[in-house]
């Protein structure tokens, strides 16, 4: 796994309104490390907000005072599975897609 940083700089339209994200220094997606939702679950504060969407493991930390609607959105998302909240306003949105993929540092194990 590469974990090089990279700058990203991002410029989308989300919702109807414009977003302009400043550019951003962040590591490689991490698509391959295994994580529990115990582990997610622990991660459940604006100082450490981790969440899953469609079996995907993001640190969003970052992304809570970015995001275009609002920190709200991203707080309560922080230590759960955020996959019904993310595609109910998302899916299909390449943009949102995108900026979630660069947070993502790993995959949800699976029960045993």
């Amino acid at each position: 796994m590469n974990n090089t940083l990279i700058s990203i700089g991002a410029a989308a339209i989300i919702g109807g309104s414009s977003f302009l994200g400043a550019a951003a220094i962040v590591a490689a997606p991490n698509t391959t490390k295994q994580i529990t939702f115990a582990q997610v679950k622990k991660n459940n504060k604006s100082t450490s907000c981790w969440t899953v969407v469609n079996n995907k493991v993001y640190n969003v930390t970052n992304w809570i005072n970015q995001h275009p609607g609002g920190s709200a959105r991203i707080l309560a998302l922080c230590g759960k599975n955020g996959t019904f909240m993310f595609d109910g306003k998302h899916s299909g949105q390449s943009a949102p897609e995108n900026v979630l993929a660069s947070y993502q540092i790993g995959v949800l194990k699976k029960r045993n």
